[in-house]
């Protein structure tokens, strides 16, 4: 004959067994979830994260992009090294928070689809607005529409006051990244 004290003891010890392990389980869940969230963080969703597969995607769409809105394909190029550059290949922090394509600062008197400052930069709802932004730009300063090089490029941009580095660092960086975009 059984002993009732040894049986309710026994299915003590199963129940505190499965709350154990249950404790267990929901821990590990608990866990995978929050290392999960950690790597998604730190992944940027439109990024490419130095993926160079995704690095050329990302060139072409934007490149498109440009075409589309009106200018040429070649200029388009250009316009898609700068943005490249700008943002280290589409990793920086301003690129990922900001959505901000061209390290372009909060313009203070012309038309913008910047949805204000954050850390300093022009802020956007998504890259499409940065685009179109660029254009704004474009368009408010009269910018040339076409150029015969990335060196001609740079140096309208520089006289137009759309960047405060050295002339021939920041040219020799998009003339990099257009190469090894579109493989010239």
């Amino acid at each position: 004959m059984s002993n009732p004290k040894n049986q309710a003891g026994g299915k003590k010890l199963v129940i505190g067994s499965l709350i154990l392990l249950i404790f267990a389980a929901i821990s590990l869940t608990v866990f995978a979830i929050f290392r999960y969230l950690a790597k998604r963080k730190k992944a940027s969703p439109q990024g490419t994260d130095g993926d160079p597969s995704l690095l050329l995607a990302k060139a072409e769409t934007i490149k498109s992009i440009f075409v589309t809105e009106g200018l040429s394909d070649k200029e388009s190029g250009y316009w898609t090294a700068v943005s490249a550059h700008e943002t280290g290949g589409w990793t920086s922090e301003v690129y990922k928070s900001n959505n901000n394509m061209f390290g372009m600062k909060q313009p203070e008197q012309r038309d913008t689809t910047s949805e204000g400052e954050k850390n300093g930069y022009a802020s956007y709802k998504n890259e499409m607005d940065s685009i179109l932004d660029l254009l704004l730009w474009i368009n408010a300063r009269q910018f040339p529409k076409e150029h015969d090089s990335i060196r001609k490029l740079t140096s309208d941009m520089k006289s137009k006051g759309y960047f405060e580095a050295n002339y021939l660092e920041y040219t020799n960086a998009v003339l990099k990244w257009h190469a090894q975009l579109f493989n010239s």
